[in-house]
């Protein structure tokens, strides 16, 4: 039996056994938590996502949002300090 195809533990705990480096994938988060985070309502959340303004998927009737996207359309939608600042590499704002 040839077992050249085949990946080795080392491969899949450094890259994943896909023979390079790959970044991690981020997690979702539910409505609910990015209402808290955002100190609004859970149905401002869902409206906004419904509406299209607020970046969101939905898996099995479930609504999930990505962190990073919410950020940068926070920055662009938001008034007062945060207006016209942008996020550098690291995540911080500058």
């Amino acid at each position: 039996m040839n077992t050249d195809h085949l990946v080795s533990r080392e491969e899949l705990a450094n890259n994943n056994g896909l023979g390079r480096r790959t970044a991690s994938i981020e997690p979702w988060v539910s409505a609910e938590d990015l209402a808290l985070v955002l100190a609004v309502s859970t149905d401002w959340v869902y409206e906004k996502a419904a509406s299209g303004n607020l970046p969101s998927y939905k898996f099995g009737g479930h609504r999930r949002f990505r962190v990073s996207e919410v950020e940068d359309w926070a920055c662009e939608h938001a008034s007062g300090k945060m207006a016209g600042m942008t996020r550098s590499r690291s995540g911080d704002f500058a």
